[in-house]
């Protein structure tokens, strides 16, 4: 057996597990002011909505399901049942919980902030998660993760597990393991920067294309990466890596970089569109809240059955 690498008298995996020691506690103080801000968000949210009608209330939307155990015999449908060998119940729309699967990036890539007082693109993507988790509750849905490490709870309760999932490391840039079938009504949400090649993001789009169309796709970037504002000489360097690269004048490449940057964008937003998925941008620098605002709105229309494209 190899011995270990010491280093100031202690063995390398006992610096990694010190590590991610601090890491783990250094995100654990983040947590209280993001469900802050994921709060305030929410609130904000619902101020702009408390004039919109509740998808179904009110109205005479029904949907069917097989007869359960449990169910009220009153409830079953004897016309839709005749249709068939099956005994059905029916529910209005609003009635049938609605699930919120959630994927959140949280490799190093979303650490940055290009000012300081601006929010890390992990940070804003958690913030509108958890913020959609907070509506989602209130509008009587159940929320989890995409990956299954954390089931779908109903109530704000699951709050604060899945804030303390969406600040842990994971090297992984975009969504890549499904652990089970969504229900036919969930509605997915995947939150990134999604700056892979885009090759990588189609094939992973593709894995879980076929298995849910109301996915929601939320790319959050700094305004940096959209701008290239720096001026004169700039060093890039690779958070995952010793990678440099060094740029003379800034300034030579800033129109080639946006139209790239505008490029990826452009056929990230068709990839969506081609798999029936909705596509929505979210700026640090803006509020939170204006995004949300989108995001609901877009899950509000799929409860109606408008769809997602």
């Amino acid at each position: 057996m190899p011995a270990q690498t010491r280093i100031h008298g202690l063995t390398r995996s006992a610096l990694n597990a010190l590590g991610l020691r601090m890491a783990a506690e250094k995100a654990a103080g983040r947590l209280p002011e993001l469900l802050v801000a994921a709060e305030k968000a929410a609130a904000s949210a619902r101020m702009g909505e408390h004039t919109q009608k509740r998808a179904g209330v009110g109205e005479k939307f029904w949907q069917f399901r097989e007869y359960q155990a449990g169910d009220r015999p009153q409830d079953i449908d004897w016309r839709q049942s005749g249709r068939s060998e099956r005994i059905y119940v029916r529910q209005k729309e609003w009635q049938t919980t609605q699930t919120v699967l959630l994927w959140c990036q949280r490799d190093h890539n979303m650490h940055y902030a290009s000012r300081s007082i601006l929010p890390t693109k992990q940070d804003a993507a958690a913030t509108l998660l958890l913020a959609t988790t907070l509506l989602a509750a209130r509008a009587g849905e159940i929320a989890g993760l995409l990956d299954g490490s954390l089931r779908a709870a109903k109530g704000e309760s699951a709050l604060q597990v899945l804030g303390e999932k969406f600040l842990e490391e994971d090297p992984a840039s975009l969504p890549h393991r499904l652990m089970r079938e969504p229900a036919r009504n969930a509605t997915v949400i995947l939150a990134g920067d999604f700056l892979s090649p885009l090759a990588d993001i189609e094939k992973s789009i593709h894995a879980l294309a076929g298995r849910t169309v109301n996915v929601l796709l939320l790319q959050v970037l700094d305004p940096a990466e959209l701008n290239l504002p720096f001026r004169g000489r700039v060093v890039f360097e690779s958070p995952q890596s010793s990678e440099r690269h060094h740029i003379i004048n800034v300034d030579t490449i800033r129109e080639s970089y946006r139209e790239k940057i505008n490029s990826h964008i452009q056929e990230l937003k068709s990839i969506c569109h081609h798999n029936g998925w909705h596509y929505i941008q979210h700026r640090t620098d803006i509020p939170a809240e204006q995004t949300l605002q989108a995001l609901w709105h877009v899950m509000c229309k799929n409860r109606k059955g408008d769809g997602l494209a």
